[in-house]
């Protein structure tokens, strides 16, 4: 599935922020077949031990793929921290984990405020956003809080 989101990317513009990236599968594909700049973290060590194996053995040019190991929420707001989003490209974040990732939405609220110049030079894509899930209610984050939205089958 996440093959096809290649597609959107250009080497010269993109970047992709892997919130989730587990061994590495779905960032090497995007520096080795795009050639765009990776952020790539997961929560689990031996994941991202794999995943810099992989990066090595796939012969992945250096520099290309930064390896993180934290909780999403605090890998997003590291890279902010650090300026990461001060640059002018597209920033495409990725979130594999179908029965969670929609909880690591609160993160981006407010991830820049104080820092206003930064997310105009930035542009943060949105969607299309495909979830799986398995529940009745889901929240949905904006400026104001939270609200929630009922889903029905």
């Amino acid at each position: 599935m996440r093959q096809g989101l290649l597609q959107d990317l250009t080497p010269s513009s993109s970047v992709v922020v892997d919130m989730c990236c587990g061994i590495g599968a779905f960032v090497i594909m995007a520096t080795k077949k795009i050639g765009c700049r990776v952020y790539a973290n997961d929560l689990n060590p031996e994941s991202t031990r794999w995943c810099k194996e992989n990066v090595k053995l796939n012969k992945v040019p250096p520099g290309l793929i930064t390896v993180s190991t934290l909780d999403g929420r605090e890998f997003v707001k590291k890279l902010a921290a650090k300026g990461v989003f001060n640059e002018k490209m597209d920033f495409h974040f990725y979130m594999n984990l179908p029965s969670v990732a929609i909880t690591f939405l609160d993160v981006f609220v407010g991830l820049f405020r104080g820092h206003e110049d930064a997310a105009q030079k930035a542009r943060l894509l949105v969607g299309p956003a495909v979830c799986h899930f398995k529940a009745w209610k889901i929240a949905v984050y904006d400026e104001r809080g939270t609200s929630s939205v009922f889903v029905g089958l």
